[in-house]
């Protein structure tokens, strides 16, 4: 896979990327197919982004928690697990600001009243479409390549992709800044307050796992600002412009979805760490041996290790929403836990626990089983495996 590099000096190293990049039909941190350009110039996002913050466009600096949970049946026939997603979220995060983003239609008086008791302001996806060039075309453009139909969610492919669109609209509405965004079956065990200090002094505009070379999981993301989050969004609207079958050659997948979309951002902006100090965009490291050395995000401290799950650890450790009673492992996956146990230990701060792995602590785990209990902090804390 070609690399994309964003030098900004370097003329020699320049040239030859603008010629190689004509050889093979990628432009320098943008993509070219078949004449019909899907470039999205993240130096200007940067800049601009960059500028948000310094003018104190931003509401405030202070992290925030994000969660979406689109369609008109989430809360009642589907994503219940969502709950114990934010009681944990809440109970290793006491004073953060917390956010759920979801349609009106599935906002009850039962709804209202736990997020009256988790502390949890709630924003309708539905206003947030409003007068949004950006979802509008997303709508007009958005096609299925790959059908994943859980609990018979007829738009779930649309909606993962979609919560990414809704995302940038409400940061762009409420003019948030540093906001940490998780999927509804993850688990939650690091302090966001010191993690979003960390991203800060490691330059991060954007940062996101990656399960395999071909696959990120939006299971926890970081975004740095708006116009940030605006770059991902409209090029991910970019490559449905190409169409189905330009799409599919030019992603290397046979399925679209937002691990793909991920996947090829990654690709592009973050394969070196040398190239994520440049473009501000990064994979959170989700390895438990090796490539720790220069990765600055791989420490909250010096002595201080940690590690994302993508969903790797959930599905060894919790198995899978089809079989969540066995271990599940790919041989295609960045890392390997096999053989290794969860620790739990007491937080520094309460009398819940947190998992370790090798003595690494673990930020998030993704539960694809959906299983949540099995890793509360308090209830699961001495499930280590299955």
């Amino acid at each position: 896979m070609p690399r994309a590099f964003c030098p900004k000096s370097a003329v020699i190293a320049l040239m030859f990327y603008i010629v190689l990049a004509g050889l093979i039909g990628i432009t320098i941190c943008g993509m070219k197919w078949n004449g019909g350009s899907i470039h999205v110039n993240l130096d200007k996002y940067k800049q601009e982004s960059q500028k948000e913050l310094l003018n104190e466009n931003c509401k405030t600096t202070k992290p925030t928690l994000i969660f979406t949970c689109l369609g008109e049946k989430a809360f009642t026939s589907y994503q219940m697990y969502i709950w114990e997603a934010l009681e944990q979220a809440r109970l290793t995060n006491p004073n953060i600001r917390m956010t759920v983003i979801l349609n009106r239609a599935a906002y009850t008086t039962l709804n209202a009243d736990k997020f009256r008791l988790l502390r949890i302001s709630v924003a309708f996806s539905d206003d947030l479409y409003n007068g949004n060039t950006l979802f509008q075309e997303f709508q007009q453009k958005f096609f299925e390549k790959g059908a994943m139909k859980p609990n018979g969610n007829e738009k779930f492919v649309q909606y993962v992709i979609e919560r990414l669109v809704v995302l940038y609209a409400y940061m762009n509405q409420t003019k948030l800044c540093n906001v940490f965004h998780m999927e509804n079956d993850n688990m939650l065990y690091i302090d966001l307050n010191r993690l979003a200090m960390r991203m800060l002094e490691c330059n991060v505009s954007i940062a996101i796992p990656r399960a395999a070379i071909d696959q990120a999981v939006m299971s926890f993301i970081f975004v740095k600002s708006s116009r940030i989050m605006e770059h991902f969004v409209e090029w991910c609207v970019n490559v449905f412009r190409m169409g189905p079958e330009k799409a599919v050659k030019f992603l290397n997948a046979s399925w679209i979805n937002d691990m793909t979309l991920g996947a090829r951002y990654l690709q592009l902006f973050a394969t070196s760490n040398e190239q994520s100090k440049v473009t501000g965009v990064f994979e959170l490291p989700t390895w438990i041996n090796g490539r720790n050395e220069s990765c600055c995000l791989c420490k909250m401290t010096q002595s201080d290790p940690v590690i994302f799950d993508a969903c790797v650890l959930g599905q060894y450790f919790g198995g899978t929403f089809s079989n969540p009673n066995k271990k599940h492992w790919e041989m295609n996956r960045l890392v390997d836990p096999r053989g290794l146990l969860l620790d739990w230990r007491p937080s520094e701060y309460g009398a819940h626990k947190h998992p370790y792995i090798i003595g690494i602590k673990i930020a998030n785990i993704h539960v694809h089983s959906k299983k949540l209990t099995r890793f509360s902090s308090i209830r699961g804390s001495q499930f280590n495996s299955l």
